[in-house]
């Protein structure tokens, strides 16, 4: 994947769109991608992947691997170092319950937060950081 850090989330969902601003918001460095699930480059990396998988809400790709689900969201907030890097203290915590929260939280995404008829265009100056 080019060396990229990509995040892979669900275009319509709001609280995977609000995520996203927010992560766009704390990553001063701009280490990280996006692509929303929908888009051509999601469907076409995921069928090459075929991994067996299904993603609804969220991936990581970093360094040539993919992450899911709340292993995922850990790897994330890692990568963009101190003090987001101290979220790692949940590792701790067994990976089944892990994403016992997380199954929780996103198969309730839509009916708690609502959802969106379409993906979300970016502005002009963040553009370069979602692929499409």
């Amino acid at each position: 994947m080019d060396g990229r850090d990509i995040v892979l989330f669900d275009g319509v969902c709001n609280l995977c769109n609000s995520s996203v601003r927010f992560l766009l918001q704390i990553d001063k460095k701009n280490i990280l991608y996006f692509a929303h699930l929908q888009s051509a480059f999601s469907k076409t990396f995921l069928n090459e992947l075929d991994s067996g998988n299904t993603i609804d809400s969220v991936a990581f790709i970093t360094n040539g691997n993919i992450y899911y689900k709340s292993d995922a969201v850990l790897k994330i907030f890692n990568i963009l170092g101190y003090p987001w890097r101290l979220l790692s203290i949940f590792r701790i915590l067994p990976i089944r319950f892990l994403d016992f929260i997380y199954d929780f939280i996103a198969g309730n995404r839509y009916k708690w937060f609502g959802r969106k008829r379409t993906c979300v265009i970016p502005d002009d100056k963040l553009v370069q950081r979602f692929l499409r």
